[in-house]
């Protein structure tokens, strides 16, 4: 008579262990299986591997490989060669942090009288189009079309100066007032002329229901 125990009967100790090599022996597949998905998940695949992958949208009608040249094979896109949304990530982090280490470079090597300012590199880097700058631009507006007509060089500067390049030289026109005389320095104006000012908002402003009114009744 075999001896019972309170769980059934007692199990040999060879028994345990070839369940335990079993369970260890799946386990281990498993992680190995788990591991290739995402080794082939996050990597995209060699070369080679790409060769032998079938084109997508094979079942959708699109063309096969025989009627497709080698250059459209080359072209035509595949599943696996996709950016993933862990790749993806990947790729925007690593983005980010160049970025933040070029704005830090671009920072230290401002001049000394542009670095006083403060850290205002967004400045710089990024177009200022508020309301306020806008307005104060547009009384700019009769130098900067006597600077397009003649082909010179020229950009905004903070808060709203014009920068102009002229022979390897940079002169800045810091109020509208003083363009007359920076243009007739810089040869581009004859002592004659003059530059009509420009208001910064313009003095007539028309309601759109106005103008919609105005056309139906034409």
């Amino acid at each position: 008579m075999r001896r019972l125990t309170r769980y059934g009967p007692n199990p040999s100790t060879e028994a345990v262990m070839a369940t335990v090599r079993k369970l260890d022996a799946e386990n281990r597949a498993a992680w190995e299986s788990l591991q290739q998905e995402l080794v082939q998940y996050v990597m995209p695949p060699s070369r080679r591997e790409r060769q032998k992958q079938p084109i997508e949208g094979s079942d959708l009608g699109a063309p096969t490989s025989e009627d497709l040249s080698d250059q459209e094979t080359a072209e035509v896109v595949y599943s696996d060669n996709l950016v993933t949304e862990k790749t993806l990530h990947t790729m925007l982090q690593s983005l980010r942090v160049t970025l933040q280490k070029d704005f830090k470079q671009i920072s230290s090597d401002l001049p000394k009288e542009v670095s006083e300012l403060g850290n205002r590199t967004r400045d710089y880097l990024f177009a200022d189009l508020s309301a306020a700058t806008v307005a104060r631009r547009r009384e700019f507006a009769g130098i900067t079309k006597v600077l397009r007509d003649h082909k010179v060089i020229h950009r905004w500067g903070y808060p709203t100066k014009l920068l102009i390049w002229r022979e390897g030289k940079m002169q800045a026109i810091m109020e509208p007032c003083k363009g007359n005389e920076t243009l007739m320095t810089l040869g581009l104006m004859k002592p004659e002329d003059h530059i009509q000012q420009v208001p910064a908002s313009p003095k007539k402003i028309q309601k759109e229901w106005m103008l919609a009114s105005s056309k139906k009744s034409k």
